[in-house]
């Protein structure tokens, strides 16, 4: 007896697809992260300016912790590019310094720190679902659904991109929620030939 097997596309591969779907969708969202990655790469080669945000951090900071090093966006890494702008949106006040100082280097204004800010809170319930999956040594497919509910109640809270996110997510996740379905019904089939 031959069984064909189901092929079941990765679920956090799938929530990138909708990220990068959705970014797309952003309005400027392509140059915010280039502004962005220009920051970042100014400081990934200077090391004058990596040391004065370095010091200034040091200055700013009430214990004596390491600074923190800016992250650059990898469109080929999950995540990269919330988390460059989750790093710039901490060292906000730090960079502000490194700017007064150097002012002729790469900057984001007020208008690209707003950006970021929208961006954060829309793609934050996609990070920590991403992290919840990525947390344990092997994903359950039992939380698919509760992950999907989660993050459709948290994308239409109050924002205005997150519609068109969840319809787009809607699309790229109802393949998942299918495959589900179909490995719950043929577990169920092959659970009970094993225990007639």
């Amino acid at each position: 007896m031959t069984q064909e097997w189901e092929r079941l596309p990765c679920f956090v591969h799938t929530l990138q697809l909708c990220v990068d779907d959705c970014k797309e969708k952003i309005p400027n969202s392509n140059a915010l992260i280039l502004k962005a990655s220009a920051v970042v790469g100014h400081f990934a080669r200077s090391t004058n300016s990596s040391r004065l945000l370095d010091d200034i951090q040091t200055r700013l900071s009430e214990r004596s912790e390491e600074p923190l090093k800016l992250i650059q966006y990898c469109k080929t890494r999950w995540d990269s590019c919330y988390d460059m702008f989750a790093r710039i949106k901490k060292l906000r006040v730090a960079l502000e310094g490194v700017w007064c100082e150097r002012p002729n280097i790469p900057r984001l204004d007020s208008s690209d720190y707003n950006k970021i800010d929208i961006y954060i809170n829309l793609f934050a319930p996609v990070k920590d679902a991403t992290r919840f999956m990525y947390g344990e040594q092997y994903s359950i497919i039992g939380r698919i659904i509760p992950i999907i509910m989660a993050l459709k109640d948290q994308l239409t809270k109050g924002f205005e991109l997150a519609a068109g996110m969840q319809k787009l997510a809607t699309l790229k996740l109802r393949n998942s929620v299918y495959i589900f379905l179909l490995v719950k019904r043929s577990f169920m089939s092959v659970y009970a030939q094993l225990f007639r």
